[in-house]
């Protein structure tokens, strides 16, 4: 059973998470859902601690370039 399941989040909407008509963009939403879901899953103690323990990290970081392509890149 998650100790948290739920939570309220507040963030500050900066101009350039905004289109022309002043509504928040897509990408910005999934940013600020990304940052909720990582506070998560830290508060319910499967975040990065507890993957870093069981050794669960990977060794590399993808890159995405403008094109789409994904490279990966050792630490």
């Amino acid at each position: 059973m998650l100790k948290h399941p739920s939570g309220n989040y507040n963030f500050s909407i900066k101009s350039y998470h905004s289109d022309q008509n002043g509504k928040l963009t897509l990408p910005a939403l999934f940013h600020f859902l990304q940052e909720c879901a990582w506070d998560n899953a830290r508060l319910n103690d499967f975040g990065y601690e507890f993957l870093k323990k069981r050794e669960c990290i990977l060794g590399f970081v993808a890159c995405i370039s403008s094109n789409g392509r994904i490279s990966r890149v050792e630490r």
